[in-house]
């Protein structure tokens, strides 16, 4: 592995022994992976098509190798057009090596080529890559409370109930005998507002899907759940 710089950036061209993906091989050397910042070699055998907004590297074969970088610099080098996608492949220019930008982090790298690897500034001298584990524990949800649900009452005798408590705060005299007078014609006891509502009073026939709501109808059934 060696490197080399370019105005202010630094690279370096990582020899692949074995096939691996792109960002498993840069990780592997303790540099931490950036989309974007690795260049394959183009195979001698298979074209690829090429983009313009695709970088390229071309390093020359030689014992002090010679290096260009930038996609406007090596297409003319190449002979190709700086602005459209053209088919390339190793052949093309059989003095240097072509290197490509890969966007992607699995790429596939086969043995007995070479990576060439654009390091971040703080990389320039590289001591590990911290990667994100994704098996790592994710602090579990908070539970809310189970509470108990609220008590089943008869909506029309909550009403009547809402009725005699609201009129009862006018004056403490005339209260307590309406208070008399209303509570005569309830037929339920209702000691705590948290329990539930007990009649004495016969179950309404038509259950839960009962329409009627004169005072006579409910002076004779319960209610219960309507």
């Amino acid at each position: 592995m060696w490197s080399f710089e370019h105005k202010e950036d630094t690279f370096v061209v990582i020899p692949i022994d074995q096939r691996g993906n792109l960002a498993d091989i840069v990780e592997s050397h303790n540099f931490c992976f950036v989309a974007g910042s690795g260049y394959y070699l183009l195979g001698d055998n298979k074209s690829e098509l090429i983009a313009p907004s695709k970088d390229l590297i071309m390093i020359t074969k030689a014992s002090k190798p010679s290096i260009k970088v930038g996609s406007a610099v090596c297409r003319a080098l190449l002979s190709v057009d700086a602005s459209s996608t053209v088919s390339l492949n190793g052949q093309v220019n059989p003095e240097h090596h072509i290197y490509v930008q890969s966007k992607s982090s699995n790429r596939t790298l086969l043995p007995n080529t070479s990576l060439v690897y654009k390091l971040g500034s703080s990389e320039v001298t590289p001591t590990g890559c911290v990667k994100y584990d994704q098996n790592a524990s994710v602090p579990a949800k908070t539970k809310r409370r189970a509470t108990s649900p609220p008590p089943i009452v008869d909506k029309r005798l909550r009403k009547k109930l809402k009725t005699s408590s609201s009129s009862s705060s006018s004056s403490s005299s005339s209260s307590s005998s309406a208070a008399a007078q209303r509570d005569s014609g309830l037929d339920f006891k209702f000691e705590n507002p948290a329990e539930t509502v007990v009649s004495e009073l016969p179950p309404c026939p038509y259950g839960p899907l009962c329409y009627r709501n004169s005072d006579k109808h409910l002076a004779e059934f319960f209610h219960a759940g309507c």
